[in-house]
């Protein structure tokens, strides 16, 4: 996600509360970076873009999980 879509995002919500944010801040927080996109890139752009998506997958996955409670069955 770039900060032009979340920013797109955040104009279509009807629930105030909900937070919205940049895969990026998940990996280097704050620093409001966006995932580059590899479209017109070579193979390793493409290779660098899912590493980073890839990890950021990895982070939210123990980030519920321990919200959640690591024995819940809903992790």
């Amino acid at each position: 996600m770039t900060r032009e879509h979340r920013d797109e995002v955040r104009g279509r919500l009807t629930n105030e509360p909900t937070k919205v944010s940049l895969l990026r801040d998940v990996l280097d927080a704050g620093l409001n970076l966006d995932v580059a996109d590899p479209y017109y890139g070579d193979a390793l752009e493409f290779d660098e873009c899912l590493d980073k998506i890839r990890r950021v997958g990895r982070c939210l996955t123990s980030v519920l999980r321990r919200r959640l409670g690591a024995d819940s069955s809903e992790a």
